[in-house]
């Protein structure tokens, strides 16, 4: 299987990434990292502040993936 090389589109979608997780880490004082959102919202430490933050970044996150990968 060949895959056409964008250098341009995949710099661009490094610097969204960027942008996204610099802004996360000045609203929140935290490093935005799936698998530490996750065991934020599981058990024992579910209900701890910052379980919304989790929730709304995993709804972002599936957001995205169904915009970008939508016909």
């Amino acid at each position: 299987m060949e895959t056409e090389f964008t250098p341009g589109l995949s710099l661009a979608g490094g610097l969204l990434i960027g942008l996204a997780a610099s802004i996360f880490l000045l609203a929140t004082g935290r490093i935005a990292g799936v698998s530490g959102v996750l065991s934020g919202l599981l058990p024992p430490v579910a209900g701890r502040e910052g379980a919304s933050t989790g929730v709304a970044f995993l709804a972002g996150l599936n957001t995205c993936r169904s915009t970008l990968h939508s016909p």
